[in-house]
């Protein structure tokens, strides 16, 4: 069972959107529930697809609020599904068969990633100089306010808990697609890492 605290549609008030899809679900009474222990979803045995919370469609502007339903004419996006109608997935490099002279730290190369300094500029550098290597995140957040362009042939692995935070004016307005296309093409190449936060307006 997934619970949360009481969702509001009021703004800033720290509410966590939910969005689920093709869940299978056994020996579960209540699939969400709140704090205050009223069932937001009831169980059965599958979830096609449910999301509550705030949808944006188009601008910031258009905002509506789910309390828990269907949203649209949902689909899975074609391009990120295999042969069987399956997301696409395969196993991470694991690079064992690699010398440690074959990876580069981002610490290394300037990162701070701590959460607060903008890395922008540093994790960009990061790629670029380290393409014919593996480029290691170390541990921590790195604050990028712009988009970051991944070179071609780059290889990358993320030690525990590093991740990419997205943050400021650049990626608060969702009617450009920049901060988009930024999204799509980070999380198809290293998912684990990544962390979507605007910390001036969410």
């Amino acid at each position: 069972m997934l619970v949360v605290r009481p969702i509001t549609s009021s703004l800033g008030q720290g509410n966590t959107g939910i969005s689920l899809e093709n869940i299978a679900l056994s020996g579960v009474g209540v699939a969400v529930a709140d704090t205050t222990g009223a069932t937001l979803l009831a169980a059965s045995s599958s979830i096609d697809q449910w999301v509550v919370g705030p949808v944006y469609e188009g601008s910031t502007t258009g905002r509506t609020f789910s309390q828990g339903a269907k949203v649209g004419q949902y689909r899975r996006e074609h391009s990120l599904l295999d042969a069987k109608g399956n997301y696409f997935e395969r196993a991470r490099p694991q690079y064992e068969d690699q010398p440690t002279s074959a990876f580069v730290h981002t610490k290394d190369l300037g990162c701070a990633g701590d959460g607060l300094t903008d890395d922008t500029a540093a994790f960009q550098a990061a790629l670029y100089s380290s393409v014919g290597k593996i480029l290691f995140v170390d541990a921590g957040t790195y604050i990028l306010t712009s988009t970051v362009t991944i070179p071609p042939g780059s290889k990358i692995v993320g030690e525990t808990w590093s991740q990419l935070a997205a943050s400021g004016s650049f990626f608060s307005d969702a009617r450009y697609v920049h901060h988009r296309l930024y999204q799509f093409t980070i999380s198809l190449i290293f998912p684990h890492l990544i962390r979507f936060t605007d910390h001036t307006r969410m």
